[in-house]
């Protein structure tokens, strides 16, 4: 039944190609964060869903350049110099690695095509999402797609499902991107802004009331993952979402909200918090690793001095660990800029960081004012602008803890930040002939 409405779906993207481009990459970004063919592995299986939505995106766009639909000032950011910089160290780093090709968790040759794959259509989406609608059904789609796994998640937890769990630990489907609980949490957290700002920007008093719902149940399901770095990041990220809604009762009462879901259900997290506390102080006295991160992390470091240029390759971090630090440490970097710092050189680390930095740039940038409110284009713009925010910084504070560079629900996050971002530009422009390129 999946499969058919898939089909179906998509041959109703084909037909709207030409009037309605966006739907193509609305199309290829859910399939790719929602991952359908790892969730309903028996009705996907042989079927190309991932190629087809790229290519109808990719079409999509060459019929906008066509017809001279693409406002080309998209591509002059400085931003795209940093994804074009790591698209090339990520193949230089591999062609030129002192080291054979290591498997760790997923082949260098799965990275290697994964951030290929992403860059260029980081590149396509960027062309065909220039508009108040295409955004914000991406939003929505971002929406059902968080809503999608907090039903997955929460119905194996009431159904005793087990077999999704490891060692008391939800993890994602098998085989997809979020098999690992770790990274099936940071779904949650960077969908999770979306789904708070909808609750003030929907105007539907339902749609009001599914999202007030929806949010303690994702906060149960982040819960459900045990991890500590996702944790971390959803309580910051939801501080975030406190400050800029500027309204203390409901500052206190979302605040109060995420801390009584916490202490009612987040057992498992918090134990394992004390624990991680408890070797902190038996560290003082004994000669024992508090976390293997912090070792790794020291390696890094370390790795970062012999090989700074163009690293020691894609996944080859515990492979160099090896050679020159045997058996200190046998994990990877759980670090996203230091893994991308020792895999592919310090100045691709740097440019890791300016993605960060640009998101935050455009946020100053983009403001507003209480006359804005009746203006509904403007209010879109506010609220993507702060659930990309929020959803990239809940990524980054997770991605302290985790390698998350292929982790493709970034990228769009920073795709729908700087198409939000260029089309208040270009409001502002309407409104002041003056621009400026972040």
């Amino acid at each position: 039944m999946i499969k058919l409405l898939a089909i179906l779906l998509l041959i109703i993207t084909g037909i709207l190609l030409s009037s309605l481009p966006w739907l193509s990459a609305i199309s290829y970004m859910t399939v790719s964060v929602l991952q359908p063919q790892y969730v309903w592995f028996w009705s996907f299986e042989n079927f190309p869903i991932f190629k087809i939505t790229a290519i109808l995106s990719i079409l999509a766009l060459l019929l906008m350049l066509a017809k001279g639909e693409v406002d080309k000032s998209i591509y002059r950011y400085k931003q795209h110099l940093a994804m074009l910089f790591l698209g090339v160290m990520v193949n230089v780093s591999d062609f030129l690695s002192p080291f054979q090709d290591y498997y760790a968790g997923v082949s260098s040759n799965i990275v290697i095509d994964t951030f290929n794959t992403i860059l260029i259509m980081y590149f396509v989406l960027l062309g065909i999402l220039q508009n108040t609608q295409a955004l914000k059904y991406a939003a929505i789609a971002i929406i059902i797609i968080t809503g999608y796994y907090i039903y997955w998640s929460n119905s194996a937890y009431l159904s005793q499902d087990w077999g999704k769990f490891f060692n008391g630990r939800l993890n994602g489907p098998p085989q997809s991107p979020y098999a690992d609980g770790n990274s099936l949490a940071i779904l949650f957290v960077c969908g999770m802004p979306f789904i708070l700002f909808g609750i003030f920007y929907f105007k539907q008093i339902y749609l009001k009331v599914i999202l007030a719902m929806l949010l303690p149940l994702l906060w149960h399901s982040l819960l459900l993952t045990s991890s500590r770095g996702a944790f971390l990041s959803a309580g910051i990220s939801t501080l975030f979402c406190a400050f800029l809604l500027k309204s203390k009762k409901l500052n206190v009462a979302l605040v109060s909200a995420f801390l009584i879901v916490v202490l009612t259900q987040g057992q498992a997290v918090i134990n394992r918090s004390f624990d991680t506390f408890d070797k902190v102080e038996q560290a003082k006295t004994e000669d024992i690793v508090v976390n293997p991160r912090l070792v790794s992390w020291g390696i890094g470091l370390q790795l970062m001095s012999k090989y700074p240029l163009i690293g020691v390759g894609p996944q080859r971090f515990q492979q160099a660990s090896l050679v020159h630090f045997p058996g200190e440490s046998l994990h990877v970097a759980h670090n996203l800029l230091i893994a991308v710092a020792v895999d592919f050189g310090i100045p691709a680390g740097l440019c890791m960081i300016s993605l960060f930095w640009a998101v935050r740039q455009r946020f100053k940038a983009m403001t507003f004012s209480e006359s804005d409110e009746d203006n509904e284009d403007l209010m879109l713009i506010k609220f993507l602008r702060n659930s990309t925010a929020a959803g990239i910084l809940g990524f980054f504070v997770g991605a302290i803890f985790l390698n998350l560079f292929i982790f493709e629900f970034f990228y769009f996050l920073i795709i729908l930040n700087l198409s939000t971002y260029h089309l208040y530009q270009t409001y502002q422009n309407e409104q002041t002939p003056s621009a400026s390129t972040t």
